[in-house]
């Protein structure tokens, strides 16, 4: 059965990582394993019904067979060199339920070991030990050489509160030779039931396409002894700027040098290693986990034999389980025995599940109150203090103590240093040297939800979170307690949590809803968050990761006295796909006094009949810069034509410029053909900008980017007027039929500056035939446009530009056409 235990936890491992056919191959044999022991055990019933619907569940989901949220556990077992597998419970009913803590591991695997080298003569030993049951002498533990406070605090913690069996149930320890279960060893039948070896055979030989029939028929006949549930973690549910635990406060008689470090053999090369084996269970990356480590300790060799670089009892030296514990604990962490520091609030989460918070020591009123509260564990974090104050206070800087008890007076502390000093006092006066308060809240709540995700790197700014992960709180309860928690990777960024009240869907930006809990960014791995909910009113919750340019993983619990829901959150809207652009030299035309304001990129957009809304989103990269989006009505024939004026009349909305992001919506919109146009204040700014356009109605809403050039050709020139008012140029092309736009326009850049009344026409030099004429005159800042067909290839045509009076100054034209125009001064 362990062997079946082993196989299943692998065939999840493997659907994770999206390996179906060998994740299929792993569940068939946990099944067959079992097949000859379930007439006379009962857990290999319950083992194979599991891995029966687990197969069902390959063949009819595939690689879907793992829902997000386990897959994302699954693939976050590895860490550090070990595997911490999630929790399996296999079977529905409380009464035939069983953990996977119950079967044995097939093998403990460890990475190399770091130790601290205290000293040149400072040496280590690896001893296998035998763990025995016993709670005497738990309240005694003290650390030596291990810089590890938080943890020994943690531990005498959770003991105070009466809980040291639950500490102990952590360990489990498993004598024998691997592959033989010691769980239950009197049942060894080699009997098969029901022709279970049949059902197995014809299983393994079904393709993850073929026929079910059999399979499907023995998941039943199983089903009628004990109902196989879905596979899923066990579920049982601030920390501060992590700073350096380590101090020399208890090494001085060792002379210690710098952290350099020293590497054990592996596990491996070790004599029995494998004698006995033992898991341990802790709490993180989203759930309880468990992984296989062998029942081996650190010893200090002579000539310090009588220090200690595990956590020990004063009072029962055969007390070795918080020791294993504490092994798994510096395995996680990464750093070993050469350990770099926690906190006690973090640290009782992993042991516990219970929910972190830290807050200001000078919060003496919320100590108090916490203090009476019998399901909250308290703890104390020294901070910078000099060794004057240390030795007054009689504590170490920068480590944490356990709170005994609130007085009048003040705090009385528990030391977890060697020390004949085990209760330190704290008077009021002194507790701002104390600049952490670390409170774990034992959950009460019968009610609870989790969900583990993936927040992806960004380029944008912080307050542009749409596409952070986005879920929605659903309960009748008044009050919802939230937890998050960054997993263990190789290295974690701040990261905030955001409570957003009224909310319809999806939150685009931090400004778009009101903040009611979180919204400040934290160094903590772990945060907890209370929540007063209003009746009927939507709350959004959102995690972002500010300014993080890779991935990293998390998870998110609410507990509740009412049954309580995360829901992704869904946009309110359609969104078309997101469109990429960027305000580069020659296209960012800057606000819309200016005379490039029509460089800058536009899109026509298509709205049909029936849509309720058009929302807009605009972010740019620049977080100096200042954006905002205009959209004109437009006729059909100006469709994929640059926009040629800022006309007020065609215009829906007029907004203020806002700082790297800009939100419109229009609700209700005429359908017919727009125009929008995105643009940057500054017309010298040049940075890269994302345009985000959803609608909501029955038929889908279409946009199309206008082409910034003139035509497939493009011919740039310019004359001085030199007192004159008329002005000719010659034009020639050798293909007929050609299209051609012109721009003429003047030097002036804002409507501050004197813009002359011109216009143009376009004649036939040899027929003196009117091909184009204007009549009015224009002063637009944007320039005159003038468009018209050139019929005949190698044909001379002349382009008159006129000024109302006569002046001097440039004139600048840009010729766009279908076919190369030649552009020359008539002589």
């Amino acid at each position: 059965m362990d062997s079946a235990c082993s196989n299943i936890q692998q065939c999840h491992y493997l659907l994770a990582q999206g390996k179906v056919g060998e994740a299929r191959e792993r569940a068939v044999s946990a099944a067959r394993e079992v097949a000859p022991l379930i007439d006379a055990e009962p857990r290999a019933r319950v083992l194979a019904g599991f891995a029966l619907s687990l197969v069902e569940r390959i063949d009819q989901k595939k690689g879907a067979a793992l829902s997000l949220s386990e897959r994302v556990n699954w693939l976050t077992s590895s860490i550090h060199g070990v595997l911490w597998f999630p929790i399996l419970t296999f079977g529905s009913s409380k009464s035939s339920a069983i953990k996977s803590t119950v079967f044995a591991p097939l093998a403990a695997k460890e990475p190399e070991l770091r130790m601290p080298k205290l000293a040149p003569d400072f040496r280590v030993a690896l001893q296998q030990v035998e763990p025995n049951s016993s709670l005497d002498g738990l309240a005694d533990l003290y650390q030596d050489l291990l810089g590890n406070c938080s943890f020994v605090s943690s531990v005498l913690s959770v003991s105070a509160a009466g809980l040291g069996a639950q500490l102990r149930d952590l360990v489990f320890v498993y004598p024998g030779k691997p592959g033989v279960s010691t769980s239950d060893p009197q049942h060894q039948s080699e009997k098969s039931s029901s022709g279970m070896e049949h059902l197995i055979t014809q299983m393994s030989d079904t393709s993850l396409n073929g026929e079910k029939k059999s399979l499907e028929d023995g998941i039943q006949m199983y089903h009628e002894h004990s109902q196989s549930d879905q596979m899923s973690p066990e579920n049982v549910v601030t920390e501060a700027s992590a700073t350096n635990r380590m101090s020399l406060h208890s090494l001085r008689s060792l002379n210690v040098p710098s952290q350099a470090t020293q590497n054990l053999p592996p596990l491996s090369s070790l004599p029995d290693a494998t004698a006995s084996r033992l898991k341990i269970r802790l709490y993180f990356n989203g759930c309880w986990r468990e992984a296989a480590l062998s029942p081996t300790l650190p010893f200090v060799s002579p000539p310090y034999a009588d220090r200690s670089l595990i956590v020990r009892s004063s009072s029962n030296a055969t007390l070795i389980w918080p020791a294993l514990l504490e092994k798994a604990h510096v395995l996680v962490s990464g750093s070993h025995y050469d350990f770099t520091g926690s906190n006690m609030a973090h640290d009782t989460y992993i042991l516990t599940r219970w929910w972190p918070e830290v807050f200001s020591a000078g919060d003496a009123r919320k100590l108090r109150r916490l203090d009476r509260n019998p399901h909250v564990a308290l703890g104390l974090g020294s901070g910078e203090m000099s060794p004057r104050l240390a030795r007054e206070l009689g504590v170490v800087p920068n480590h944490d103590y356990v709170v005994d008890s609130v007085g009048e007076m003040g705090v009385d502390l528990i030391n977890p240093w060697q020390s004949s000093e085990r209760t330190l006092h704290v008077p009021w006066a002194q507790l701002p040297h104390f600049p952490y308060v670390y409170a774990n809240h034992r959950p009460q709540y019968s009610h609870s939800a989790a969900v583990s995700f993936v927040c992806p790197g960004t380029e944008w700014p912080d307050f542009y979170v749409e596409r952070r992960p986005q879920y929605v709180v659903r309960t009748s309860a008044k009050t919802v307690h939230l937890v998050v928690e960054q997993f263990l990777g190789p290295q974690n960024v701040p990261f905030a949590l955001s409570v957003y009240r009224g909310t319809k869907g999806r939150v685009i930006s931090t400004d778009q809803y009101e903040c009611v809990s979180g919204g400040a960014s934290t160094n903590a791995r772990v945060m907890y968050y209370p929540l007063s909910l209003n009746p009927g009113v939507d709350y959004t919750i959102v995690v972002s990761t500010g300014s993080a340019k890779s991935a990293h993983t998390f998870s998110l619990e609410a507990f509740a006295d009412a049954p309580v829901d995360l829901e992704r959150a869904r946009a309110p809207h359609k969104a078309l796909p997101e469109i990429k652009g960027s305000w580069a030299m020659g296209f960012n035309g800057g606000h819309w006094a200016l005379a490039s304001y029509i460089d800058n990129p536009q899109y026509d957009i298509e709205i049909p009949t029936g849509t309720e809304c058009l929302s807009l989103v605009l972010v740019a990269t620049d977080h100096s810069a200042l954006v905002n989006v205009h959209l004109f009505h437009r006729e059909k024939a100006d469709f994929q034509k640059k926009l040629r004026n800022f006309d007020k009349a065609k215009l829906l909305f007029s907004e203020d410029y806002t700082r790297q992001l800009h939100r419109s919506e229009v609700q209700n919109p005429e359908p017919g053909t727009y125009r929008l146009v995105v643009s940057c204040y500054d017309n010298s700014s040049t940075c890269d900008f994302s345009l985000v356009v959803a609608y909501s109605g029955r038929e889908a809403v279409s946009i199309v980017p206008v082409p910034q050039a003139l035509g497939t050709f493009v011919h740039e020139c310019s004359f001085e007027w030199r007192g004159a008012n008329r002005h000719k140029l010659y034009l020639r092309t050798r293909h007929a039929q050609a299209r051609v736009t012109f721009h003429v326009r003047a030097p002036a850049r804002n409507l501050q500056e004197y813009i002359p009344a011109v216009r143009a026409s376009v004649f036939d030099a040899e027929t003196q035939e009117i091909v184009v004429v204007t009549s009015e005159w224009n002063n637009s800042i944007y320039g005159v446009f003038l468009e018209c067909v050139l019929e005949h290839a190698d044909r001379p045509y002349v382009l008159l530009v006129e000024r109302f009076e006569r002046g001097d100054g440039p004139c600048r034209i840009t010729v766009g056409s279908s076919a190369k125009v030649i552009v020359e001064e008539l002589k």
